[in-house]
């Protein structure tokens, strides 16, 4: 008899199919005693459907607010596991969820403790492999092993021993240079086969982790490679702690601009030298193969060292050609690292570049830099309202929701702006957050503890259902901020959600009148 896991691979289900058998092995007992705040719960008893539960008919409206709850906590949990092709973590993250091990907001948490688990299991006994065997609370199971304890017992291994094995491969050919060999090793990543080994390395299980240029399909190396030489380097820096060094890899490809860690998150150049200097010795190759060179003239053209991307005539000339060229992801990896670099006229000239300003993350990413000014705000927010207007949409939320990606696109601009009307105006189109004290209530909080303005709601909703619905729902997310960590935004939000809620319970009696 084939198990459960084999089961689904080979019958090949639908997701819906795969998750309604995951509620009927362990939805029955599930509790959400440890978890009242549970999203999918709040939206249950609000009435919030959807098309995946909507084929279902419980008896009662508590069982449905229970069977909806379930079915969306458990489909989460199963996309939350790090392996969603198979699922082998699924059953153990739903059962310590059941437990009350954790709550559902906590769920990024625990895939990450089940990631680290994952890639540092082959390193431990035999019969301390297996995930089953651990628990996330050993106070409410003594006889299992604490994973918290096994990563932090790991990470204090690491500590004591960095060094570790070093990469090698006969197709990374070692990068020439006076640099200390027991202190920086640099190769060049020659084939597909050397990058692919050199990910590995990293410990990352499948293609949705780690260098691109190292997945499976040689499509990403070759695309880098066809630019310039791609590099790998292990560089011996000192912990975080101040008292021990560990070895750190990296992946550079100079014609990109790209340089990442081992997680493929962009490192700051000017800090990777600066935890250690060996990389000003090393001779590099970082001509742009697909440009002609124009005889040394231009700093991102040449061999040397890796100080004409250091110094600020070259920080410069990148954010230049990165604007003119709407690279936006070296746009946000420059704005995350040198923000005082991007003056007005930069930030002008990204938000009237269409690639740019057609990239949510990176408009996001100009909302924080030092030098935006109002005027820069206004620019994008008119843009906003005008295709919000005109209904530039491939899809729709229904009648009144035109465009679901002007309001996405508002979102940071809603932090930040001076202009009472764009939060009028934000607050009255954009559709409620999942999330208990979303984008929509930080616009209706900040018109009424900054401007003492109280947000207009829907003309559908003013009524006296509508007034009953909204102070419900002001209680709910006053509740809710009393939960936030923050002293100045804890107290902003509850205020202005009980206010609310005052001003919407006289709004109902008085429509009894």
């Amino acid at each position: 008899m084939l198990r459960f896991k084999e089961f689904m691979t080979e019958a090949r289900l639908e997701r819906h199919e795969y998750i309604q058998k995951l509620v009927d092995r362990h939805g029955k007992g599930m509790s959400f005693d440890h978890d009242p705040q549970n999203r999918h719960l709040f939206n249950a008893r609000q009435g919030n459907w959807d098309n995946e539960t909507s084929r279902w008919k419980p008896e009662t409206d508590q069982a449905k607010i229970h069977g909806y709850a379930v079915h969306h906590t458990i489909g989460d949990i199963h996309e939350h596991d790090p392996d969603k092709k198979r699922g082998t973590n699924t059953d153990w993250m739903i059962n310590q969820y059941k437990k009350g091990h954790y709550r559902h907001e906590d769920l990024g948490r625990v895939q990450t403790q089940v990631e680290r688990f994952t890639q540092l299991k082959h390193t431990l006994p035999g019969d301390q492999r297996d995930l089953n065997r651990y628990t996330l609370n050993p106070s409410n199971e003594p006889k299992k092993l604490s994973l918290h304890g096994v990563l932090r017992q790991k990470e204090e291994h690491d500590k004591l021993y960095p060094d570790g094995p070093h990469f090698s491969h006969p197709d990374a050919k070692e990068v020439p240079g006076s640099y200390d060999r027991s202190k920086l090793k640099v190769f060049e990543l020659t084939t597909h086969a050397a990058a692919r080994a050199y990910r590995n390395s990293c410990g990352h299980p499948d293609n949705s982790d780690g260098w691109c240029t190292g997945w499976k399909s040689p499509e990403h190396y070759d695309n880098y490679k066809n630019d310039g030489p791609i590099y790998g380097a292990e560089s011996r820096e000192k912990h975080v702690d101040g008292e021990h060094h560990e070895w750190v890899k990296y992946q550079l490809h100079f014609p990109s601009q790209q340089f990442m860690d081992k997680d493929d998150t962009s490192a700051d150049p000017r800090q990777i030298v600066k935890r250690n200097p060996e990389f000003r010795k090393v001779h590099f190759d970082y001509r742009h193969k697909g440009k002609p060179d124009d005889d040394g003239g231009d700093q991102m053209s040449g061999r040397g060292s890796v100080m004409p991307f250091l110094n600020d005539i070259g920080r410069n000339n990148m954010i230049e050609h990165d604007i003119e060229n709407g690279e936006t992801d070296h746009l946000r990896s420059h704005m995350a690292y040198y923000p005082t670099y991007f003056k007005s006229s930069h930030i002008h000239q990204m938000i009237d570049h269409p690639e740019i300003k057609d990239s949510k993350q990176t408009m996001r990413t100009i909302t924080k830099l030092p030098h935006l000014k109002q005027e820069h705000i206004d620019k994008v927010m008119g843009d906003i309202i005008k295709m919000h207007e005109e209904g530039k949409s491939n899809n729709t939320w229904g009648e009144g929701w035109k465009t679901p990606e002007a309001m996405s696109r508002a979102e940071p601009f809603v932090h930040i702006t001076q202009n009472a009307e764009h939060l009028h105006w934000f607050h009255k189109n954009s559709q409620d957050a999942d999330r208990s004290y979303g984008e929509k209530h930080v616009a209706g909080s900040r018109l009424y503890n900054s401007w003492g303005q109280i947000p207009e709601i829907p003309e559908r909703e003013r009524n006296k259902d509508g007034y009953q619905r909204m102070a419900v729902a002001h209680h709910v997310w006053s509740k809710e901020a009393e939960r936030i960590p923050s002293n100045t935004s804890r107290e902003r939000f509850t205020k202005y959600h009980k206010d609310m809620q005052a001003h919407y319970t006289k709004l109902y009696h008085e429509s009894d009148s």
